[in-house]
């Protein structure tokens, strides 16, 4: 995905994968950050997004994981959720990085509580 910047990098993941989540990483090396697209492996991927322990080791064999980035597709019936879910929330907690939420067309960042 050259020529587009590393937003519409993750802009563009997130509206390809709908109706599903989309999920990634923000990697750092070197100074510079990257997106790091990942596979959503949930069981329930519409509503719910999990990152597979291969695409963990493939992102931290780049660089350094500095964020969780996942999107909140609109549905048919509703808009997405702007904001974490509780278990977003409580995932973040569990991993303290912040997490960027795409949604809409914009991208949200939220840092670890």
């Amino acid at each position: 995905m050259q020529n587009i910047s590393f937003t519409e990098q993750i802009l563009y993941h997130a509206k390809r994968s709908e109706p599903h989540e989309s999920c990634g990483f923000v990697v750092s090396k070197g100074g510079e950050l990257r997106y790091f697209p990942c596979e959503n492996v949930a069981v329930d991927p519409i509503n719910h997004f999990e990152i597979s322990p291969d695409d963990w080791i493939r992102a931290e064999s780049v660089g350094e994981i500095v964020a969780v980035v996942h999107s909140h597709p609109d549905s048919e019936n509703e808009k997405g959720l702007p904001y974490l879910s509780t278990a977003d929330r409580e995932c973040q907690v569990r991993l303290n990085l912040p997490f960027w939420l795409a949604c809409s067309g914009k991208l949200q960042k939220f840092r670890p509580i």
